[in-house]
């Protein structure tokens, strides 16, 4: 039998699961107002962990140009968030 704190717990968890949903469509609508290039390392960076030095090696680029497409692309997505945490 749930207790009374299990039933004050359940709406804020709730909330928490919407918050999450919310965050994640904003975190999608975002990445893909950031142009292709810069999206795509951060996505090999972030979603698939691979390091610059990778990345430059996997995309045939030199590493200078991974550094700032990496660092404009995260610019844009900072920018594009705004203050969603």
């Amino acid at each position: 039998m749930p207790s009374e704190q299990d039933d004050r717990r359940q709406p804020l968890e709730k909330v928490d699961d919407l918050r999450g949903v919310q965050r994640a469509d904003q975190v999608q609508e975002a990445m893909q107002q950031i142009p292709a290039a810069q999206r795509e390392v951060i996505l090999l960076a972030y979603f698939e962990g691979c390091s610059q030095s990778q990345m430059a090696e996997q995309l045939n680029l030199p590493l200078g140009t991974i550094k700032t497409r990496v660092r404009q692309g995260m610019k844009k997505f900072s920018e594009l968030l705004g203050g969603v945490r």
